[in-house]
């Protein structure tokens, strides 16, 4: 499965090689590989996943700054498992400093994962896993710490409260929340390539009844290059 996942990440690094740079650095893409490990909660049980991480950085203007974000992975045994997460925002710059920047908005999130079931009843299996999609409005913020000349700490965390799950078995919508952060160190090795590593995680939960709850908690790190155009 690694062998896969380092393959894609080759042919986004030739993608990236590919496409000109422009006269500004107005655009940067990162590509890179993602560990993450899932517990859930009220049960023993835990997942261990790889997967492959795609985020866009685009300012379309000096004060506003557009994030895209993918995040696909999936465990050794079942390729065909894939969690998954995409997210768009659009944050305004609040906070201009020379070794800090912070912006704040508002996005939107998709994502497809699993939450197991729990069950006191000793006639039903605990960690029956129930596949969902889900989607919804996030607020989202990210925090630009300039440390030194080419490298910088950045720290992004969305979210959304009012998440609305759907079971893929059947279309009834189930309220719910989604949270997510990443945390990454970039190192510039020119003004084009640079490096990055970090941390990435967040919860996530379904509320199928008033007394029934489903949700869990995932992190990993995460490491890869980017490229500025």
């Amino acid at each position: 499965m690694k062998k896969i996942y380092c393959l894609l990440l080759v042919i986004l690094c030739v993608i990236l090689v590919t496409i000109p740079a422009a006269a500004e650095n107005k655009m940067m893409l990162s590509a890179g590989l993602r560990h993450n490990s899932i517990e859930h909660r009220k049960l023993d049980d835990s997942d261990n996943q790889w997967g492959i991480i795609v985020r866009a950085e685009f300012k379309p203007a000096s004060d506003l700054l557009v994030l895209v974000s993918q995040s696909f992975t999936a465990e050794r045994s079942s390729l065909s498992d894939i969690r998954f997460h995409v997210q768009a925002s659009l944050m305004y710059e609040f906070i201009t400093d020379p070794n800090l920047t912070i912006y704040g908005g508002l996005g939107y999130q998709f994502a497809k994962t699993k939450f197991l079931k729990p069950s006191d009843d000793p006639e039903v299996v605990s960690g029956e896993a129930m596949p969902v999609s889900g989607g919804g409005i996030i607020a989202a913020t990210q925090a630009n710490f300039g440390v030194a000349e080419n490298l910088k700490i950045k720290v992004n965390i969305c979210g959304s409260p009012w998440y609305s799950w759907t079971y893929e078995s059947n279309s009834k919508s189930y309220k719910g929340v989604n949270y997510s952060y990443q945390l990454s160190a970039e190192y510039d090795f020119n003004p084009q390539w640079g490096m990055y590593m970090g941390y990435a995680g967040g919860s996530a939960s379904i509320q199928i009844q008033e007394t029934e709850k489903h949700s869990y908690t995932n992190g990993g790190f995460t490491a890869g290059i980017s490229r500025k155009f």
